[in-house]
């Protein structure tokens, strides 16, 4: 048993932190959701670290280290937006408001 329990903290401790943030986009004057718009996300150093869909009422769970990482979403409408996101591990649903 004590193993299984050094060998569980061992585990933790290699592992890197990274936080799940529930994001919640919308676009234009009014709001409306941005469903199932294309989501990229990139690094500082511009690489993309993350590529999804948002589901019908514009969300997305992006998983990766604490920071500020630049978002590019693409809606069904081919309209592009950019904003720079803060990842930070928040467990409630923010919105990113584009425009």
């Amino acid at each position: 048993m004590i193993r299984f329990i050094v060998l569980a903290l061992l585990a933790a401790c290699c592992v890197g932190s990274a936080f799940a943030d529930q994001l919640q986009f919308t676009v234009g004057i009014g709001g409306a959701f941005a469903a199932y718009s294309e989501v990229h996300v990139t690094d500082k150093g511009n690489r993309e670290v993350f590529r999804g869909f948002t589901d019908r009422l514009g969300r997305v769970s992006i998983a990766m280290p604490a920071g500020t990482y630049q978002v590019t979403l693409k809606t069904r409408q081919n309209q592009v937006f950019h904003s720079p996101v803060q990842i930070n591990g928040a467990s409630n649903v923010r919105t990113i408001a584009l425009q």
